[in-house]
């Protein structure tokens, strides 16, 4: 063998020497050892492998026998033992996270879209972030709209609407930070109100923003039975008449997949925003309105600007605004600039409010994964919880990043650096929480919590009693509050966002132009001559 090859060989040795002690508790195996060395006198029931109580006394019973951590060494340890049934345990608590994650609204930008998973997975609190300002900015346009279409009468429903949907287009189609109202007025600049009256002018804006709101996505049913269906396995598993049960009784596995329900709130609000069909099919609406709108002094044909548009949203060309859509907004869970606009009638504060709420379900996530694991005996800080803590400091410390690359480079190289960023926090954290699920934490080092008991700690060998106990009345008392939780404040998130979200999203009726025919869309003047 070629000496570059037996150093690889010895390379991949040292690492499956080190792997054996991180994984090699079966507790079933053990107990069997233990129990029969109790019954023939081969293992002294005063023997320094076991625990003592209070009353110094080695807990050495034949039914439930504690061995001390370096007795849990001395007699389970040695070879890999991964858990037998990791699949259904994967099947129960893991694959239907995954499951929710591929319910992800997605923008339509080419193969990159499957990216903006990997920035899901690596930063949840700016994509949540980066989606609570999306629609933070839809409301405050929605307030403007509804601001300037006020008649003597009271605010006029339908032509807020109407504006306001072709303001959120506006904001859909600029650069970061660039002022849709600017660009809304810029597109009127010039109106010849002689070639087109006001009527006539809504007329053609009403027919603009039902086209815009006739092209957005709209999964949310979908998304919600895929909820349902995650809400039914976690049921699932813990009555066993509806499941079959699981193979073992959960334990420390919960808290992983409750650490993952963060993901809710993120897919469920992503399915509500939704998103435009093609990326083309916005800048071709609005392009064509452009050209609908006559300008004094011009041939209405031979309008230069009209035939690219991209320059009044901050592009060089169309060329150029196609290119930069992976990095310039078309992706609503990745918007490095958090600039909200003001509204004197919506005004939530600085863009930190809705980063409150951003990191709400990752808290929720953490805390009840936490108690999960801390409760679960022994108690303590165990191997999960501190992977529990690992990723929350991943995810904060991967949030502060993407705010300082996007200080610190422009927004092509941030969006690369971003993505180099977030794969290597998601590829990593999805492994562990597969093998944690296969029995990464079967070690006794884990199950004595040495972390936090010190000499102290002890493993439970027949720990049954306390996890069928626990499965009754503990987990899903916990995992029911966390799913709650997770729930109340997707509910909250979209009741905040409650009229930025009416932009995009038109009933049928409103689309088809019915439930304007009743008069509620009265056409008056949108735009002062100019």
């Amino acid at each position: 063998m070629p000496l570059r090859h037996q150093k690889r060989w010895n390379v991949f040795l040292a690492i499956f020497a080190i792997i054996p002690p991180a994984a090699s508790l079966n507790r079933d195996l053990c107990l069997g050892i233990v129990r029969l060395g109790l019954a023939n006198g081969s293992l002294p029931p005063d023997d320094e492998v076991f625990n003592r109580g209070k009353d110094g006394l080695p807990l050495s019973s034949w039914s439930d026998p504690v061995l001390t951590f370096r007795g849990c060494e001395k007699l389970c340890g040695g070879g890999i033992r991964w858990y037998t049934d990791s699949g259904p345990r994967l099947n129960t608590w893991v694959i239907p996270v995954l499951i929710l994650i591929s319910n992800m609204d997605v923008s339509p930008i080419d193969k990159r879209k499957y990216q903006i998973i990997l920035h899901l997975l690596g930063d949840p609190i700016n994509s949540l972030w980066s989606l609570l300002t999306k629609i933070e900015v839809w409301s405050r346009l929605h307030h403007t709209a509804a601001q300037y279409r006020k008649p003597s009468n009271g605010v006029n429903v339908g032509e807020a609407k109407v504006m306001g949907t072709l303001l959120g287009a506006m904001e859909e189609l600029s650069v970061p930070a660039k002022d849709p109202i600017a660009v809304y007025l810029q597109l009127f600049r010039g109106w010849d109100t002689k070639r087109m009256s006001s009527t006539q002018l809504m007329d053609v804006m009403f027919d603009t923003a039902r086209k815009l709101a006739d092209s957005r996505t709209d999964d949310i049913l979908r998304t919600c039975l895929a909820v349902i269906l995650y809400f039914w396995q976690v049921i699932s598993a813990f009555i066993g008449i509806l499941g079959g049960g699981d193979s073992s009784p959960p334990a420390g596995r919960i808290a992983t997949a409750i650490f993952m329900t963060w993901i809710i709130p993120i897919v469920l609000l992503s399915n509500v925003v939704g998103g435009f069909v093609s990326r083309r099919s916005c800048f071709q609406i609005i392009q064509d309105f452009a050209s609908k709108i006559p300008r004094k002094g011009e041939d209405h044909v031979a309008q230069g600007y009209v035939q690219d548009i991209a320059p009044i949203f901050g592009y060089v060309d169309k060329e150029d605004y196609f290119v930069a859509q992976a990095w310039n907004g078309a992706i609503y869970t990745y918007r490095p600039h958090k600039q909200l606009f003001q509204s004197s009638s919506r005004n939530l504060g600085s863009s930190a409010f809705p980063l409150v709420l951003a990191v709400l379900p990752v808290i929720i996530s953490a805390v009840t994964s936490y108690v999960i694991t801390h409760y679960s005996p022994p108690r303590g800080l165990g191997c999960r919880g501190v992977l529990i803590l690992v990723f929350i400091s991943a995810y904060v410390a991967s949030a502060l990043l993407t705010w300082c690359f996007s200080r610190l480079s422009k927004p092509k190289w941030h969006w690369h650096w971003t993505l180099a960023k977030d794969a290597a926090i998601a590829i990593p954290g999805i492994l562990f929480i597969f093998v944690s699920s296969a029995g990464l934490f079967g070690s006794c080092r884990c199950a004595s919590t040495r972390m936090s008991l010190r000499e102290r700690a002890y493993v439970l060998l027949n720990n049954n009693p306390f996890l069928e106990r626990n499965n009754k009345t503990l987990y899903p008392t916990v995992f029911a509050v966390c799913l709650v939780l997770q729930v109340a404040v997707f509910l909250f998130m979209v009741w905040l966002g409650r009229h930025g979200l009416r932009l995009m999203r038109w009933s049928e009726e409103e689309r088809s132009g019915q439930r304007w025919n009743d008069g509620e869309l009265q056409y008056t003047r949108i735009c002062d001559e100019n």
